[in-house]
This record gives C-alpha cells, structure tokens and sequence, in this order.
C-alpha cells in the first residue's frame, strides 16, 4: 500500500505530456480543429475563414463544423486538437448552453496538449436595463470567461488549456491571437481572458502576418532591446527574438559583462550586440538608442520592440525593511521602465518606432500580492497600471504597452525553495500541475512584441498555468 501511494505520489510530479513548443496544440502536422457555434451556417463560415487564416499561417489544419463531427467517438479520436466555441451571438440565458454542449464534449476530445479557445463580442454599450432572458454581451462575456477559468481546471491535468478572447464580432481580430493559443509556445497560458481591438489588429498588421515569407511574428530584421536579458527569463526572450528573425540588443547591469558578451555571441555576430548598462542610469535612454542604432544600420528607423526583464528583489517583511531596500525594488521594478520607455520616445525616431510595442515584466505577486515582498509586489502592481494607463492615449496603429504575469516559473531561484512550498505552487494551486519555464514567457513576451499582437494594448497576460490568484 505505501508503495502504490508512493508511486501516485511521484507520478504527480511529472509534468503533463504534449506540452510544450514543438509538442503542444497544433504545433505537430496536420490535425484536426473543431468550430462551434449553435448554427450550422454560423460554423461553416467560421470554419472555412478559420482554415484560411491557419494555412496562410503555415499551420497544417483542417477545420471542421462541431455539428458535423462525430463526437460520440469521444477519447478515441486523436486527431481533434483543438476546439473554438464561438459565443459571439449568444444572447439569452438558453444560448449558454453551447458552452455545455461543446465544452462537454472537447473534455473528451481534447487530449494531451490541446486547446479550447472560446470567443466573445465586445460589450454593447448602449445596453440598459436587461432580464435574465436577454443578457448583454458583457453578461454573456463574464459567464464565458467564468467557465474557461474552471474549464483550464477541469482539462488542465492532461496539458491542455482554455482561453477566451474577446473582440468585435464578425472580425478576423481574434485568429492572430487564437494562433498563439494554439501553438506550443502558450503552454502555461490558461484560464484567461484577451480583450482583442479589431481597429489596432488591422491597422497594426495582426491579421496580414503569415508563413509565405517565413516571418510569422513580423519582426525579421527589427530592433528589438531586451533589459536584462543576460540571464533566466530575458536569456530565453533574447532567444526567442532571435530566433523570430529580430535584431536583438542585450542589455543588462555591468556586473553581468562577461554573460551580456556570451549572449550576444551565442545569438550571432550581426544579429545581436551587448550593452552594460545600469537602467537606472540617467544616460540609459540615450546609450540605448546609439547601441540600437548601431545594431540597426542604415535602415534603422527606431526600437520597434522593448522588453522590460531587469529587475531586483529587496525582500523581508516590511516592518524590518529599510528604506533602501524599499526605494531600490521601486526604482529598478518600476521607476526605471517609464524612465527608459519616455526617454527613448522623446528622441524620436532615433529612439522608438512610431509603432514600437513595450512589453514589461509584471508578476503573479503583482496580482496576489507576497509575503514578504510588498516592495516587489506594488512595483509589478505599479506596472500593471502603467500599462493601463499608457494604452488609453495610444491610437489604432501607435504605440502599445503590454504587461506579462509570470507564475511560478523553474529558475535557479526557484529551485532553491523548500519542496512543500514547491509542491503546493506548481502541483495543487496550479491547474496545469507543473512549474514554468523560462522559455514559457519569453515565447509570450515574443509574441506581445510583435505586430501579430497588434490588437491587444494594456493588457496582462498571465503566464501562470492558471495559478489560483487574484481574477
């Protein structure tokens, strides 16, 4: 007995299989998406406008109606990865049961590593009064959003995800996104909500990234700068940039020159240069966009993305925290990514390009809040408001500030933390039942920098597994 309990014991600390990029979603071949939307008409539509875009993406899918496939096979078709729930035109309270005919189902179909994407319109504005048989769109948007957070619960065990987006209906705004969460690259994304901006989407290029010319996320041959990219998470964004085609200036304290100079050479001689650089400086601006420059050549018209990595933790409980451990968690955290982002746009097009997009490194303890981190944790709450309150002033096509959340994410300081406290973070209050990667972020942060996000602007994207805290 103590041995087969031993055996269930050890078997939850294996992380899920068909997860990750390259083993997850639609990543492998050709498969099978399923669409569902209460109509067959509505499905068709939806159906063939979906294959067109995955095709032109370089995805290998067929698209099927939910109403024409014969789901009673359940479990043992293995070729169904992923399903859309289209919720656009839902109205009245019987209308939500789509969610149960089609979720019920996807609990069966969807395998290891699949996804569930479901769709929401836009809230209606001019709604007033409602019964409980004539919801509004933000009524039907809540309870889909209610029911993907408890559905990532649900299907989570196995690596598969649930997400919702929200855009205008009738839109193709929320394929770009719907791309992502169907890839590998978003296997700890689950249980969240993405409010999408058809108007940004189109005018910032989203829906016009394809496979044709091998650029997927449409940044072969830009600038981008990542702050503390010498190590962990901003090691991997690097990476991920570079690997995307971007020009990448790696930038990070001088304390880390000799790894700064090993990134930039592992990234390759042309495509990637180094800067030691404190973002704190008061020069930090200026040195970033000569360095940027530089890297750029002749054609350089501005950092077209810049990823806010660096940062500190001065932790301990705050009646025994000084005030230097206070100011300098706020300073780098938060104080240094407005800073950098307002100096290199005051330089013009020599700093920022007119589209550039600014994805900052928030974290879960920005939501939930740590002990023993209230400086850490109101500087990455800062954060979250600073993204807020910087895409209200942007414009269709501009500039856009995105925030990522990471969870509990698999790094040298992680691993040094006692296992219970391992155990309970990745296994019991995360739905996905493992711990991220660094890789796990940086292909969000990739994705956020590019303009197939085009549509999404002062948004938090969590990359948390669906970690039980805060909404």
């Amino acid at each position: 007995m103590a041995a087969k309990a031993l055996k269930q014991f050890t078997s939850m600390l294996k992380p899920p299989p068909l997860l990750r990029q390259g083993r997850g979603g639609l990543d492998p071949g050709a498969k099978v998406v399923l669409y569902a939307a209460g109509d067959a008409a509505q499905e068709a539509s939806g159906a063939a406008k979906l294959q067109a875009f995955l095709v032109g993406s370089g995805v290998s899918t067929q698209v099927l109606p939910f109403s024409g496939h014969d789901h009673a096979s359940g479990g043992g078709d293995k070729s169904v990865r992923a399903m859309v729930i289209d919720a656009q035109r839902l109205r009245g309270v019987g209308d939500l049961n789509l969610l149960h005919a089609a979720g019920s189902a996807s609990t069966s179909l969807l395998g290891p590593g699949g996804r569930l994407v479901v769709l929401g319109s836009c809230a209606d504005a001019s709604a007033s009064a409602i019964s409980s048989k004539d919801l509004s769109e933000e009524v039907v948007n809540n309870a889909a959003e209610g029911f993907v957070r408890s559905m990532a619960k649900e299907i989570g065990a196995k690596g598969a995800t649930a997400n919702l987006i929200v855009t205008e209906a009738d839109s193709g705004a929320w394929m770009p996104s719907a791309r992502f969460l169907f890839s590998g690259a978003s296997a700890f994304v689950t249980g969240q909500r993405l409010n999408v901006n058809a108007a940004a989407a189109a005018s910032g290029g989203a829906e016009s990234t394809s496979a044709a010319s091998g650029d997927l996320l449409g940044l072969r041959g830009e600038v981008c700068v990542v702050t503390g990219g010498a190590q962990g998470i901003g090691l991997a964004t690097c990476q991920a940039l570079s690997a995307a085609g971007a020009l990448v200036l790696v930038v990070d304290h001088p304390s880390n020159a000799s790894r700064l100079e090993a990134v930039a050479a592992q990234l390759g001689v042309g495509r990637a240069a180094c800067l030691a650089l404190d973002v704190c400086d008061l020069s930090a601006a200026a040195r970033v966009a000569e360095a940027a420059a530089a890297l750029g050549g002749g054609g350089f018209s501005g950092v077209r993305a810049l990823v806010h990595c660096a940062g500190i933790t001065r932790d301990g409980t705050l009646r025994r925290m000084k005030l230097e451990n206070w100011e300098a968690a706020l300073s780098v955290n938060l104080g240094a990514v407005a800073d950098l982002d307002d100096g290199l746009a005051a330089l013009g097009g020599v700093g920022l390009h007119a589209g550039s997009r600014s994805v900052v490194l928030s974290s879960i303890a920005g939501i939930g809040g740590n002990f023993g981190q209230t400086n850490y944790s109101a500087a990455k709450a800062g954060l979250l408001g600073y993204c807020s309150a910087r895409a209200k002033s942007a414009g269709p096509g501009g500039r856009a500030w995105n925030a990522i959340a990471p969870g509990f994410i698999e790094t040298p300081m992680t691993k040094d933390m006692p296992f219970t406290h391992r155990f309970v973070a990745s296994k019991i209050l995360t739905p996905l039942k493992h711990t991220g990667l660094p890789e796990d972020v940086a292909a969000a942060a990739a994705f956020l920098a590019s303009p197939a996000a085009a549509g999404l602007n002062g948004v938090c994207l969590r990359v948390c597994g669906g970690l039980a805290l805060g909404r």
